[in-house]
């Protein structure tokens, strides 16, 4: 893959956007006690919910929206 400028917005755009979203919403990949989240549905050991929304998936979305809509 060869940094063009297209690949360098994008890669720019991707590291801003997934920062914002864990300085904001840390919860997207930390439970309340500080420990990383799980992915799956139902409940952990701990009793915390799991959640399939978690901080990989919403990456790989900003990744496709971004290749998808960033010229």
């Amino acid at each position: 893959m060869k940094l063009t400028q297209s690949n360098i917005k994008k890669i720019l755009y991707i590291a801003c956007l997934v920062s914002i979203v864990f300085l904001i919403k840390p919860s997207l990949a930390f439970k309340p006690n500080g420990t990383h989240r799980e992915y799956g549905l139902g409940v952990d050991k701990e009793g915390y919910k799991r959640s399939i929304y978690t901080m990989p998936v919403f990456v790989v979305v900003i990744v496709v929206l971004v290749n998808k809509f960033v010229s």
